[in-house]
């Protein structure tokens, strides 16, 4: 899934099951306009944060999608994608350093 920043950026996204559906949950964290889509590098980027600027904000965003059966996995993968880009603009935006 492609961010609309510089340089190739991965987020993770994962299928759930939950009250016999199906979702499609991409999801990553930000802090300011700064990407982190693993657990440990957003951690680690926090705790600088924090010593260095004395600042703890921090978001985690989700875009979950649900799986129609008729259209598939891919389907979700693409409306989680389409809607990506313009969340973490408006995002990066809102909440800069």
């Amino acid at each position: 899934m492609e961010l609309d920043r510089p340089g190739p950026t991965t987020v993770p996204a994962r299928l759930i099951h939950r009250g016999g559906r199906q979702y499609v949950v991409a999801y990553w964290y930000q802090i300011g306009s700064r990407v982190y889509g693993g657990d440990y590098r957003y951690r680690w980027a926090l705790v600088r944060r924090i010593l260095l600027a004395r600042r703890g904000d921090s978001l985690l965003i989700r875009i979950a999608v649900s799986v129609d059966r008729d259209q598939g996995l891919s389907r979700s993968l693409s409306v989680a994608a389409e809607l990506a880009p313009p969340l973490y603009a408006a995002l990066a935006d809102t909440f800069s350093e």
